[in-house]
């Protein structure tokens, strides 16, 4: 092989390696900018619900969207383990921000596609619906994240101002 011919192979695999790299930043990024919509679909089934059983609806906050959105990324990327470590960090992190909280709860889920599938599981989930149904929380937001199979990770965080 000729020196041009080894030049144009390793320009070609070299190129390929930046277009993944940019492919997997593009996929970080859209997963970021979809994620108010997300929390706009969710929060209007989510609030319907808590209506239709005689609750207030609850305020959605920025500040708690981005919380719940870095656990779920945490959880798909294996970098946290699934669960919910670290909820204590995230609500001193959302009290230096928001004021005092009387309280502070989260509810985590990894699998469903949607909006609508996950508030099912939800509320079909002693548990969870108890966090849901909670009549003194205040405000909430829920992050989404895909991991490298689209398996969707979910982190809905609820406090109480």
């Amino acid at each position: 092989m000729n020196k041009m011919s080894l030049f144009l192979v390793l320009m070609i695999f070299s190129s390929c390696g930046k277009g993944f790299r940019n492919l997997e930043k593009k996929s970080v990024q859209s997963q970021q900018s979809d994620s108010y919509s997300i929390n706009q679909e969710y929060l209007t089934i989510f609030n319907q619900y808590r209506i239709s059983k005689g609750l207030d609806p609850l305020n959605y906050s920025v500040f708690i969207e981005e919380q719940a959105l870095e656990h779920s990324r945490s959880m798909a990327n294996r970098t946290s383990a699934f669960g919910h470590n670290g909820l204590a960090r995230r609500c001193q992190r959302i009290r230096n921000r928001l004021g005092n909280l009387k309280a502070c709860g989260e509810i985590i889920s990894y699998g469903p596609k949607n909006s609508k599938i996950l508030l099912r599981e939800w509320t079909n989930s002693s548990l969870q619906n108890l966090e849901i149904r909670n009549p003194n929380y205040t405000h909430t937001a829920i992050g989404k994240y895909n991991d490298r199979d689209g398996v969707s990770y979910w982190t809905q965080i609820l406090i109480e101002i």
